[in-house]
């Protein structure tokens, strides 16, 4: 056990050590948007979008100093690819990924827009710090300059300037994490044997850099997690928490509960009432949850139980020559069950299936004025198919289209078919 102590503790001093050399920033692609007012075809844009990433990394590489390196994040990725791929980074996530996997302390990543026909250039930079566990710098430029070389120049100038400066306070605040860590260790171990510590330093570094921790594993696996559910457009649902990394903790918690409101049209295909009666409109609410069970970067399942109520509502036919005076009003309770397949980020289709308790209540008058109140209730079960989009990226507002059969056991069988606009508001 001591053994592993010393070798713990003289990492950790190695780690203060090596953040008093100097830091190397390893730069991102950038997310890149072209907005011109001139027509350009989608090939020219991806062309000129990459061209623009390319040369910032190398500009800003050759602004490189001896305590300050900045260095291309896909020489790494070639070298060993990650579940990140060669997509830009995004946000602190996808850096904290980035750091995880190839085991380095800070990845630069940001925006460039550029619209007016070329004339105006607008960046947002960002720089993320494993050892800080958040963004530790970032600067916004806009600037007016007749081609993209003069702006990357200008920007990749200001990056070094700004980050120089705030660097020495950067590698202060880091050392000294970094040593109340490995102070806090010692504390609890108790300090091992100097000899010791001196001769297992350089197995323990070796050993640390071709081995992965369980723990180390463990999150990689949870953050790809994370990942996944991002690119689909939702909120992770579980807790992240790296716990050598002050500051890095993720949480969120997906809605699962929502409203259920829709209308629509109903036609009567067999009952007692079909020809007496004539449909005006039919309205269904309730409450839905969503259960994911399934979840990938293209294609999520969800189970969804809901509890209904619909309410219909008919008038008297003008083919009914008997009847001078009908109000139709026909109540159903749902207990439904969904299954619903979401393919990309915003569209989803489901079918489903329920019981249900209908109750109506018939008021007509007769050609003889002899006026009576019917009121029927039965047993029966029903079944819908639709599609559904979101339309927001949260998901909390989605929107779709429900064809839903009804089969009632009166005494006389009857079946009715329903077509409803639904939307769901997620809370």
């Amino acid at each position: 056990m001591k053994h592993w102590c010393g070798i713990t503790f003289a990492l950790l001093l190695l780690g203060v050590t090596t953040h008093v050399s100097g830091i190397s920033v390893y730069v991102s692609s950038l997310n890149s948007s072209y907005k011109s007012y001139s027509d350009l075809t989608q090939e020219s844009h991806k062309r000129k979008t990459d061209i623009i990433s390319i040369l910032f990394k190398k500009v800003l590489t050759d602004h490189s100093t001896g305590d300050l390196t900045f260095k291309d994040l896909s020489l790494l990725e070639k070298e060993k690819p990650s579940f990140i791929s060669n997509e830009p980074v995004t946000d602190n996530l996808d850096a904290l990924a980035i750091c995880f996997f190839h085991k380095v302390d800070y990845v630069l990543y940001g925006e460039l827009f550029i619209e007016n026909d070329e004339k105006r250039y607008i960046a947002s930079i960002k720089i993320y710090s494993k050892i800080a566990g958040d963004t530790v710098f970032s600067t916004d430029m806009v600037k007016d300059v007749s081609n993209e070389e003069e702006f990357v120049d200008a920007l990749a100038e200001r990056i070094t300037i700004e980050f120089g400066y705030k660097y020495a306070e950067i590698k202060t605040r880091e050392e000294k994490t970094a040593r109340e860590r490995a102070e806090k260790l010692r504390e609890e171990i108790g300090e091992p044997e100097i000899a010791e510590k001196e001769k297992e330093t350089e197995t323990g570094e070796e050993e640390g850099k071709a081995t992965i921790s369980k723990e180390e594993s463990d999150l990689l696996a949870k953050i790809e997690k994370l990942l996944d559910e991002k690119e689909s457009g939702k909120e992770v649902k579980e807790e992240v928490v790296v716990k050598d990394i002050p500051g890095t903790v993720r949480t969120s918690t997906e809605k699962i509960m929502s409203f259920h409101i829709s209308a629509g049209y109903f036609y009567t295909v067999l009952g007692e009432w079909k020809d007496v009666v004539f449909p005006c409109v039919s309205l269904e609410e309730g409450i839905k949850w969503s259960l994911l069970l399934v979840n990938t970067a293209t294609f999520d399942f969800y189970l969804r139980p809901a509890i209904l109520i619909d309410y219909s509502f008919a008038i008297q036919s003008d083919d009914n020559a008997y009847h001078r005076y009908v109000h139709y009003h026909s109540l159903t309770g749902k207990l439904l069950i969904e299954a619903f397949f979401e393919f990309g980020d915003f569209f989803g289709f489901f079918i489903g299936a329920s019981p249900h308790y209908k109750l109506d209540i018939i008021d007509f008058r007769t050609h003889f004025d002899t006026f009576y109140t019917d009121i029927p209730y039965a047993f029966g079960v029903s079944g819908n198919l639709g599609c559904e989009f979101a339309l927001n990226r949260e998901k909390t507002f989605n929107m779709g289209l429900n064809v839903v059969t009804n089969i009632t056991f009166f005494d006389t069988l009857y079946l009715d078919i329903k077509a409803y606009s639904h939307i769901l508001l997620k809370f």
